[in-house]
């Protein structure tokens, strides 16, 4: 199921900016992440659920194309407004568990509540980057990404995607990501 962050999100997410909002992660059983976020944005409207997704290059008989899967399976991410009771929010066909800290509400801090900023300023989607390869090092140049360097750990010419190594808000991930390579060439791993 494709991700779409519609006019109605953008507006939500807006209004979430400008009145204030909590941030919280639910897990999910994997798969199922689209379909929690777009029933729990189709009946709470003051709230905005995402889950993250990304594009990926794909091979197949010769045919290049695109497609969108979920980044981090078994999560979505949430945001309601100030002031709202995230216990309140129901879903009738999944199961999600809000996910918390000790002693708290399951309300985001520190480096989880900038990760899941990060989720709401990109939309839910992390789109191909443009990105220079230097002597195996990734340099992103523009998109989602921008300005964020890296290693390059495996290559898929078939499919056009890196496998790379990227400080994300303090945190080493390691994830398949597309990028059209802008001024140099990618080089034999």
């Amino acid at each position: 199921m494709k991700w779409q962050f519609d006019d109605e999100l953008k507006q939500r997410k807006i209004r979430l900016i400008n009145d204030g909002y909590d941030a919280y992660c639910l897990f999910s059983l994997p798969g199922l992440e689209t379909q929690i976020a777009e029933e729990i944005n189709n009946n709470y409207e003051y709230c905005l659920a995402t889950p993250l997704t990304k594009m990926s290059h794909r091979s197949r008989n010769g045919f290049k194309y695109d497609v969108q899967e979920v980044m981090i399976g078994g999560y979505v991410f949430l945001f309601l407004e100030k002031g709202r009771d995230v216990f309140k929010i129901r879903s009738a066909k999944n199961y999600f568990k809000i996910l918390s800290y000790k002693n708290d509400n399951g309300k985001l801090y520190g480096k989880d509540l900038e990760y899941a900023n990060w989720v709401l300023d990109i939309e839910g989607f992390l789109s191909v980057s443009d990105a220079i390869n230097i002597n195996g090092r990734i340099k992103i140049v523009n998109g989602p990404l921008k300005n964020m360097e890296g290693s390059i750990v495996e290559y898929s010419r078939r499919n056009r995607n890196c496998c790379i190594e990227i400080d994300l808000l303090g945190q080493k991930i390691r994830t398949w990501l597309p990028f059209d390579w802008v001024d140099a060439e990618v080089k034999a791993l």
